[in-house]
């Protein structure tokens, strides 16, 4: 493919999103410079009262477990759309603690954890997005084999 023809597809598929669908895009790869930029330039303790604000303890009590459940999910694709389309590479824990920030602004209750994970004297790290205790857009087997270390 050449670059021509990637721009074209791009400029397709991102023709075929939504409007709305478009600014939830544009939002998450705002945040997630802002993310990247917090955690390189901010202490840890200041870049984790950043990152808690706006938690909930749980859902707004106006939101069905189905609702719920789409707002999740948009969520998690538009965060991936952004994160694969940044100029940096944007990884898991950027890309966990925007979609928890977004969940929280939709009144969504959620947890960033980080975790890790030995394998061959190799030491692995990872970040997702709890909600009701099970990993969003992960799968359930690769997330236990990490031992949680954190939850933001």
């Amino acid at each position: 493919m050449t670059f021509v023809d990637s721009i074209r597809h791009k400029w397709h598929k991102w023709q075929g999103l939504q409007p709305r669908d478009r600014w939830g895009v544009l939002q998450a790869w705002s945040l997630l410079l802002a993310a990247d930029v917090g955690l390189r330039l901010l202490p840890f303790r200041l870049m984790r009262h950043l990152i808690i604000i706006g938690e909930r303890e749980k859902d707004k009590g106006n939101i069905s477990p189905e609702e719920a459940a789409a707002i999740v999910a948009r969520w998690h694709r538009l965060v991936s759309i952004a994160g694969q389309h940044h100029i940096r590479p944007m990884l898991c824990l950027r890309r966990a603690i925007v979609l928890r920030w977004l969940l929280a602004k939709e009144g969504l209750a959620a947890q960033v954890r980080i975790g890790l994970h030995k394998e061959n004297n190799s030491f692995y790290t990872h970040a997702w997005v709890e909600r009701n205790g099970k990993a969003i857009g992960e799968q359930e087997a690769r997330i236990r084999s990490f031992i949680p270390l954190i939850q933001l």
